[in-house]
This record gives structure tokens, sequence and C-alpha cells, in this order.
């Protein structure tokens, strides 16, 4: 390809092919899902996993669950088989 590629406008590209695909988020630590909303809300996110290890997930499936913009508000929950609460999964379409 040598010189007539530009390899200097490579990174251009490489953006302009990301922006034109659908946008998949990890919200890898959400915390309420706040974070997890804009991106469905202002970024036009196509699918959002929200994570987070923490026992009072309820605040977080209620916001979340409100979310006008979710087609789908999954919660799955994993413990030590005594019940505890070890981490909570999120997903948004």
């Amino acid at each position: 390809m040598g010189d007539s590629f530009h390899r200097e406008s490579s990174v251009g590209r490489d953006l302009s092919v990301l922006s034109a695909s659908p946008l998949h988020l990890l919200d890898a630590m959400c915390g309420c899902g706040v974070l997890s909303l804009r991106y469905l809300s202002h970024a036009g996110a196509a699918f959002v996993w929200g994570n987070d290890a923490n026992e009072d997930h309820g605040d977080l499936i209620a916001n979340l669950s409100r979310a006008t913009l979710a087609n789908e508000v999954e919660a799955e929950t994993g413990g030590d088989g005594s019940g505890s609460l070890l981490a909570s999964t999120h997903k948004f379409m």
C-alpha cells in the first residue's frame, strides 16, 4: 500500500467505523446505575450491561426498571449457598 494509504489518517478511519456500529457497553461497577442510564438516554447505547457487587441492590434495580428506554431489565443474583447476594447483573436493551 505504501505511502498512498495515508497512515496518519488511520485513527480517523478506525473511529468512523466504530461510530457507525451499535454501542454496547459494560458498566462494571455501576453503583446506583445513573451512568448506565446516561449511556442509554444520551449516548444512544443499544445495550448496557451493568454489574455491581452490592447487597443493597434493590435501589439499583428500582432505578433502572423505571427507565422508559429499557426494553428489558434482567436481574441475576449469585450466592454462596447461604442466600447472600454476591453480585447483581442488569442488562438493558
